[in-house]
């Protein structure tokens, strides 16, 4: 499992990088295949960029995804390799750094 973190104004992206036993690189067939499970956080995948996702956060709390890759190359075949990521959001908290004030339209007295 990978566990992610970021705030509730920010995503984060989740790249895959398959590796066969050996550790040399290896390859997937087709995209991941990424699904929330629970929590509140949402999906954003380009289909040029199959092997990676962004996690998007929703309110604060903890999301679970499952992300799938089909390990065998006939595209007849799917032989998927499970694998999950745990996302952690926080609410974004900024301390106000001026008062903003500005001055209203001249009126007579």
């Amino acid at each position: 499992m990978l566990s992610i973190a970021s705030t509730d104004v920010e995503k984060v992206t989740v790249v895959s990088k398959p590796k066969r036993e050996d550790g040399s690189d290896g390859a997937l067939d087709g995209p991941l295949r990424v699904t929330l499970i629970d929590g509140d956080a949402g999906i954003e995948q380009d289909a040029g960029a199959p092997l990676q996702f962004k996690a998007v956060s929703g309110a604060p709390g903890v999301s679970h995804f499952s992300v799938k890759g089909d390990r065998d190359l006939d595209p007849l075949v799917d032989d998927l390799l499970e694998d999950s990521v745990e996302y952690t959001v926080t609410a974004f908290v900024s301390p106000v750094s001026s008062l903003g004030l500005e001055a209203g339209a001249v009126e007579p007295k």
